[in-house]
């Protein structure tokens, strides 16, 4: 059973880099041809609002059903009670955020329609990518995700060749999340077994848990773009968005190993931290390879993805990719496996307060570069504590689940070509 689903990884970890790439192709035809830098920021800001009020309680939802999937009866019985969870909490969020809307008036007409259309049907879709994994249907998740990517640049390139207004492309996005919606409808109306109230009660209560660490820990990443937003306008959000976006591959990689490894730790603990130990490794090599490539050579593949202007999201770039060293260990992942919620949510708290405490403070100091200081230096803290918490609580060697010698070099490293390439190479 561990074989099977340790050889689905590399099935979602693609799917992962496929269904990014598809939302990072329309921002380089965007940046490329004719659309400014305020028009590129609706789109954004669009993006932004639209995983503000999901990314959260998707994920714990999902990481609850994934946790909790040993049969084929469990499987099929919580991939269709989490679809019925997911509506429900569509409503209240969809609720939420136009009552919301009507106070504080953060967001037009036109953009909240489409916010509440988008997120209607695109949240009940994550039902798809996570039935392929909890099935290991690893061809059906890497053709869903080569779709995903083709049919996402085809609508990004029509929009751009056409001249056409930005808001067609939200149309557009919002189009091909409905015809998902209505797959995802068709693949759980297929499955035979019946809703359970009671079920779904469990789901959500076994999940909030996760639910508040989740959102705790990834808010700051949206409250960070809002205070760019208001201190500076779409202009310098979109500057801050392209600089900031990390290494794609890096983040995409290292979230779908920790969400498949929950149910292997799960199984048996001592198998699980060796297969995380070998995977993190292999991560390593291809994250910290890359991501010196990338910042010695990035001023000048920035200039020739996006445009000239774009130059100035380097300094953004550099800072961001000194989070690869927190991402490549998975403290998080061991204790999701063991349901450590309480601590994950002490943690991800602490993580948000430090945050937003840097952010604002070294916003006055270094102008908008200070907002991702202040992320850097709260999320590698985050890191250390739960790495301190593994290891002298949890009493599970260090050595057990890192490359320590691998990790400690290749750390050092990229600390050094970002001062190479930041002082002295132009």
């Amino acid at each position: 059973m561990i074989n099977k689903i340790s050889k689905n990884i590399n099935a979602y970890q693609l799917f992962q880099l496929l269904r990014y790439a598809s939302m990072i192709v329309p921002t380089i035809f965007l940046s490329k041809y004719f659309y400014s830098q305020e028009h590129i920021g609706i789109y954004e800001s669009f993006l932004i609002f639209a995983s503000v009020f999901s990314f959260f309680w998707l994920s714990a939802l999902f990481s609850t059903v994934l946790s909790n999937s040993k049969s084929h009866e469990s499987k099929e019985k919580n991939i269709k009670n989490a679809f019925i969870a997911i509506h429900l909490i569509n409503v209240m969020i969809i609720a939420i955020l136009v009552i919301s809307n009507l106070f504080l008036h953060y967001i037009n007409d036109k953009e909240i329609i489409c916010l509440v259309l988008y997120i209607f049907t695109n949240n009940p879709s994550f039902i798809l990518e996570h039935k392929f994994l909890l099935y290991t249907q690893n061809k059906n998740l890497v053709t869903y995700g080569i779709l995903f990517f083709i049919i996402q640049s085809f609508l990004a390139a029509f929009i751009v060749l056409l001249h056409l207004d930005i808001y067609y492309l939200i149309y557009l996005v919002i189009l091909f999340a409905s015809i998902r919606y209505l797959v995802s409808l068709f693949m759980i109306y297929k499955i035979k077994s019946k809703f359970e109230r009671t079920e779904i009660i469990y789901l959500l209560k076994k999940s909030s848990p996760l639910l508040f660490s989740f959102f705790i820990a990834g808010i700051a990443e949206y409250i960070d773009a809002f205070i760019i937003k208001y201190s500076f306008g779409n202009s310098v959000l979109t500057i801050y968005r392209y600089g900031t976006r990390e290494i794609p591959f890096v983040i995409l990689l290292a979230n779908a190993l920790s969400v498949s490894m929950i149910p292997i730790l799960s199984s048996n603990l001592n198998e699980g931290l060796c297969e995380l130990k070998k995977r993190s490794t292999f991560l390593m090599h291809l994250s910290f390879m890359g991501t010196i490539l990338l910042v010695l050579t990035c001023k000048i593949w920035y200039p020739l993805i996006f445009n000239s202007s774009f130059i100035n999201a380097v300094p953004f770039f550099y800072v961001s990719s000194l989070l690869v060293i927190s991402r490549c260990i998975f403290p998080q992942t061991i204790l999701q496996s063991m349901q450590e919620t309480k601590a994950l949510m002490f943690f991800s708290l602490l993580e948000l307060i430090i945050n937003i405490f840097l952010s604002i403070l070294l916003l006055n100091i270094y102008g908008a570069i200070g907002v991702v200081y202040g992320t850097l230096i709260a999320f590698s803290i985050d890191k250390i504590i739960q790495t301190i918490y593994v290891v002298y609580y949890k009493k599970i060697n260090l050595a057990s689940f890192v490359n320590l010698k691998v990790y400690i070099v290749y750390s050092l490293t990229l600390v050094l070509s970002v001062v190479l390439s930041a002082k002295f190479i132009k």
